[in-house]
């Protein structure tokens, strides 16, 4: 029973992790630069893009003086994402039912 429990826990996981970086992926593609406010009700938007490395939404503004602040997506996503996929193979090979 308590490794179904993991296996619905890591499905469980996987879909919110699914979930969060598909409504960004729609955010950016639909909504573009909205996307990116820089505060609520600051009426400053930044360039909406998408990266990998962490996955996830990139927002980039332009400063004065020719520079830019990026607000990148949490490394820990990359973590979990990393966590997700090495899970079943930690549990990997499947335990007998039957104990000798």
């Amino acid at each position: 029973m308590c490794r179904r429990a993991g296996y619905l826990l890591w499905a469980a996981a996987g879909l919110a992790l699914a979930g969060v970086l598909a409504l960004e992926a729609y955010e950016v593609v639909v909504m573009g630069s909205l996307s990116c406010e820089l505060s609520p009700g600051s009426s400053v938007y930044g360039e909406a893009s998408w990266t990998w490395a962490a996955p996830g939404r990139t927002c980039t503004y332009a400063l004065p003086g020719g520079l830019s602040h990026v607000d990148d997506p949490p490394p820990a996503r990359l973590m979990v994402l990393a966590l997700l996929i090495a899970w079943p193979l930690i549990d990997w090979p499947p335990r007998s039912r039957y104990r000798h």
